[in-house]
């Protein structure tokens, strides 16, 4: 509702998620309550979206419980309820609303379900494909190293050359492919003899071209080659599972190391718009990032994953509105974020910023006079000045508005 009209505002939540969103205010204003609020009227109006809240303070599990979310932390809770419940912020407010034991009831139930699982640091493991790539630049770096066998690598691979340009293949053709064609495979299994029979036998090259060979002779084990093991359930697995999977609805990432947040951040948001980009757009993502100061600061280092991941976000909120990849942040600390980054939204509600700097950032970002923004001094908890470029009728006027409380909302589902 408006502050002082007791009239309803109508806000387009689609264009809101379409065009990127920004929540700012100081702590205890209500951040966490209006962006849970805000998201749930997105799960309603967006059918099929894959919502991903980075949260470090662990505030959101409590904030959607009744949704039923998933929940994937670097820390290991081994199905424990009470380890789950002390990870997580537990607002006074809400206590006096709803009794612990059903919060502790219903985050057993998420455990049984298997929707609290870990998710792992480590890297992607990437297959090395065994193609004419790999041949050419095995005979590529004996050639170009100068030492024993260079002169006959080197004649080899003009022959392996020779060989592609004829048959018309290229460095992605697979080794397999070869095998199937008899001609092309007699001939290169000429030209490796005849490499093996002119250096040593007990060199270290001579095992990798053997090893070739016997591709070429017996094939490629698909079972062990091409994904018999299972995924390792890191960022870039969740990213494939929120863009293309069945990961639909509300996902929560609670990191509480910021280091660790930025570097899986990164990592997340550059396969999510890479899959976006090749596996076509798809379904709605819509990335929300918590205390956003962690992720997009305005000075930054290659050390603490900062540099990496104002990259990967700046790049989601340019990129990403294309192919339905979108953003929302949430901060305090406004006057050290990424101006850049703040730029790209379109909407966003302000709450009390007690520091100066703080207001000036966001009169500067946005285009509000100054003395706009010091009337946000003023406001109550859910109480925010809100503008949007798109997602009202009138663009870009400013209102005050007093928001719904999500509190009241999820307490009254869970005790339905």
């Amino acid at each position: 509702n408006l502050i002082g009209f007791d009239l309803p505002l109508t806000v387009n939540i689609s264009e809101m998620v379409r065009y990127h969103t920004g929540i700012f205010g100081f702590t205890g204003c209500g951040k966490s309550n209006l962006c849970s609020f805000l998201i749930r009227r997105a799960l309603e109006k967006i059918e099929g979206i894959s919502i991903v809240i980075f949260d470090v303070a662990g505030e959101y599990l409590i904030h959607l419980l009744d949704l039923e979310p998933r929940l994937f932390s670097t820390e290991d809770f081994g199905g424990n309820v009470d380890r789950v419940m002390d990870s997580q912020a537990m607002p006074e407010t809400l206590e006096q609303m709803i009794d612990r034991d059903v919060i502790m009831k219903r985050i057993e139930r998420l455990i049984d379900m298997g929707r609290i699982q870990r998710l792992s640091l480590s890297p992607p493991l990437k297959q090395i494909p065994l193609n004419m790539g790999f041949l050419l630049d095995l005979f590529g770096e004996i050639a170009r190293g100068r030492r024993r066998g260079a002169v006959q690598a080197a004649i080899a691979l003009n022959k392996i050359n020779r060989l592609l340009v004829r048959k018309g293949y290229d460095d992605g053709t697979s080794l397999d492919e070869v095998r199937k064609d008899m001609e092309a495979r007699v001939e290169l299994e000429e030209i490796l003899e005849e490499f093996l029979s002119s250096v040593h036998s007990m060199s270290g090259m001579v095992k990798d071209v053997q090893a070739v060979m016997g591709i070429l002779e017996e094939g490629l084990d698909k079972g062990e080659y091409e994904g018999g093991v299972e995924a390792i359930r890191n960022a870039e697995w969740l990213a494939e599972k929120v863009a293309v999977g069945e990961y639909r609805g509300v996902n929560i990432v609670y990191l509480p190391d910021p280091k660790d947040a930025r570097h899986i951040v990164s990592r997340f948001i550059e396969q999510l718009l890479w899959l976006k980009k090749t596996k076509g757009v798809g379904r709605t993502v819509l990335t929300v990032l918590d205390e956003a100061q962690e992720f997009i600061p305005d000075r930054t280092k290659k050390e603490d994953f900062t540099e990496q991941s104002n990259i990967a976000v700046e790049a989601l909120l340019r990129q990403g509105r294309k192919y339905r990849a979108n953003c929302w942040i949430c901060s305090q600390r406004v006057a050290h974020l990424n101006v850049n980054a703040l730029q790209q939204l379109h909407s966003y509600f302000v709450s009390v910023l007690p520091r100066f700097y703080d207001r000036m950032v966001i009169a500067d970002a946005f285009s509000l006079s100054y003395d706009l923004l010091d009337r946000t001094t003023e406001l109550d908890i859910g109480e925010w000045l809100f503008v949007s470029y798109k997602a009202t009728k009138q663009r870009n006027v400013p209102a005050f508005i007093r928001t719904p409380n999500n509190e009241e909302i999820m307490a009254k589902r869970l005790q339905a």
